[in-house]
């Protein structure tokens, strides 16, 4: 993270570098570990903190805004404490789906310490709702103007409506 804020590039291109190709390869690494919700949180706010400080937020940016996906009004960055337990989740339903015609697996399955890791990975999305990021962003103090205007269609209106006319023209010099 240190090094990507040290990087003579513009914050959108880092913000793209962290989103890209820093979590993916965090989140691969957790993939094959003993996560804890502690851990999970502490890299989300290391997270956070660089994250701001890469696009040059103030201190004060909700992490809802920071977490949240583009499409619900925010930028998009993994909130590792809910996407490693989500991912392990499936994957576990996913071999339970697969694997329902073999007795073996199924036992493996039904034995108490997969029930026991199931339970720990639903605990740690507990604070997560249901509606997603979606939910905390409209509930977020700092973020119902967001949503106003992003309601609003005559806010919106110069991403709807195609410019009539360059903005730019070309200008030739005639010597």
């Amino acid at each position: 993270m240190q090094r990507l804020v040290a990087l003579p590039l513009k914050p959108i291109q880092k913000s793209s570098l962290l989103k890209g190709f820093l979590l993916p390869r965090i989140l691969h690494s957790l993939m094959g570990t003993r996560v804890t919700k502690d851990l999970l949180g502490s890299l989300d706010k290391i997270n956070r903190q660089y994250t701001k400080k890469i696009l040059h937020l103030h201190l004060h940016t909700p992490n809802e805004l920071i977490q949240a996906p583009v499409r619900e009004g925010g930028l998009g960055v993994c909130e590792l404490s809910v996407s490693v337990p989500q991912i392990l989740l499936r994957r576990l339903d996913g071999l339970r789906d697969r694997a329902a015609d073999d007795p073996i697996v199924m036992a493996m399955l039904a034995s108490g310490r997969i029930d026991g890791f199931r339970t720990r990975l639903r605990k740690m999305l507990a604070h997560f709702p249901e509606g997603g990021h979606k939910q905390l962003v409209e509930q977020g103090v700092f973020s119902r103007e967001l949503n106003a205007a992003s309601q609003d269609s005559s806010s919106r209106s110069w991403i709807d409506a195609k410019p009539a006319g360059s903005i730019c023209k070309r200008q030739t010099f005639h010597r």
